[in-house]
């Protein structure tokens, strides 16, 4: 992988979705913080109170996915998919169709791998959480 630089928010399941990540990716979190940390949650609810206020995830060459929870009436509201679409570029068409086969599954695939006519090798998908992805690599072989 080029590069990732993803933050992204949830709707009660940033844990479980970060943890899916993991397993794709490999790497460690290095934040795992829940409301329940957090000063000034006394008007929290108790589901609310076990939810993620920042998680990152760095992953074996250093690149890191951070993400969290949205609480209702704290800041933005959730809306599936509004806030990022996450475009990774690789090292090689290898990687991509690895990447590609564990992320999009249980998702929607809008694109399959395939050349393009600007030149990459690309796919997008929408995976099982609801965020969208691109995959694309320059390497012509």
């Amino acid at each position: 992988m080029k590069s990732i630089t993803p933050y992204i928010n949830y709707k009660g399941n940033a844990e479980k979705a970060m943890m899916f990540y993991k397993d794709v990716f490999g790497g460690e979190f290095i934040m795992f913080e829940r409301f329940s940390n957090m000063p000034g949650n006394e008007n929290l609810s108790s589901e609310d109170l076990d939810k993620i206020m920042h998680i990152s995830l760095k992953l074996p060459n250093g690149l890191i996915i951070m993400a969290s929870d949205v609480i209702e009436g704290m800041g933005n509201p959730f809306l599936k998919g509004n806030n990022i679409s996450l475009m990774i570029e690789t090292d090689n068409r290898g990687e991509v169709d690895r990447l590609f086969l564990s992320l999009s599954k249980g998702g929607d695939i809008d694109m399959e791998p395939a050349d393009m006519f600007w030149g990459d090798y690309f796919t997008s998908f929408t995976d099982k959480f609801g965020i969208p992805w691109m995959l694309s690599c320059s390497e012509e072989s």
